[in-house]
């Protein structure tokens, strides 16, 4: 416990054309006090049209199941440790997906089964809590083997999350957080109706039913981005 360093997580609330889902948002900072922040009065409007966040780990496979809710969360806090210097990690995204499971003591979260989707509010949870994050070597992604982690109890947790910040669905809000914190965690509706399969594009004009919405890493943005890219009219 004296190793793990301590850390702050940004909820970001998002409700935009582009990331259409209703869900909360985050991204992380080294403040350690709990903030709650409304959007539109520090956004920098002198924002560049195209950006990208210089240093990622690499690009994971959720494989079969359903957690892109965890894949977006360690992506994003990988990315904040590695651009601040302080170290490249590879976190597990199995072990909240054990974490997370429905417990019937009261603990847990709800009607969740192992490799079930989930939203943003889950790795939060587990981020604050302390109980997380480990690391990719000590408990493994299975992609739906269901063979409880030997080291799920035994891993080191050497990251501490502290505190929450909301933010109020602001594009220029969003969009400052991924310059100072790296990467913002989202999610957006991935009906293929949506989908352009030769520009690699999503466009959904309605905030995503639950069960259609995919958890993401957003890392930059690009505003002269052709809406010609798009599956559907905007």
């Amino acid at each position: 416990m004296s190793k793990r360093r301590i850390i702050s997580v940004i909820s970001v609330m998002l409700s935009i054309f582009l990331l259409c889902n209703s869900s909360t948002a985050f991204a992380f900072s080294k403040t350690e006090n709990y903030t709650v922040y409304n959007s539109g009065s520090d956004a920098s409007t002198d924002l560049p049209e195209a950006y990208v966040t210089e240093l990622i780990t690499s690009v994971k496979n959720q494989g079969s199941q359903g957690l892109c809710w965890s894949f977006a969360a360690m992506g994003c806090l990988e990315a904040y440790l590695l651009n601040e210097g302080i170290g490249e990690y590879d976190f597990s995204e199995e072990h909240p997906n054990w974490w997370a499971l429905d417990d019937s003591n009261g603990y847990g979260w709800s009607g969740r089964m192992l490799g079930d989707g989930g939203w943003s509010e889950i790795p939060m949870g587990y981020l604050i809590s302390w109980n997380g994050p480990v690391r990719e070597s000590d408990v493994p992604y299975q992609d739906g083997a269901n063979v409880f982690p030997e080291k799920f109890y035994s891993a080191p947790k050497e990251i501490g999350v502290t505190g929450i910040k909301l933010i109020d669905d602001d594009i220029n809000e969003i969009k400052q957080a991924v310059i100072e914190h790296y990467a913002v965690s989202t999610s957006y509706n991935s009906r293929t109706y949506y989908y352009n399969d030769i520009r690699t594009a999503y466009y959904s004009p309605t905030v995503a039913n639950p069960n259609e919405g995919h958890a993401i890493c957003v890392v930059g943005w690009d505003d002269n981005f052709s809406k010609d890219n798009f599956g559907n009219s905007l």
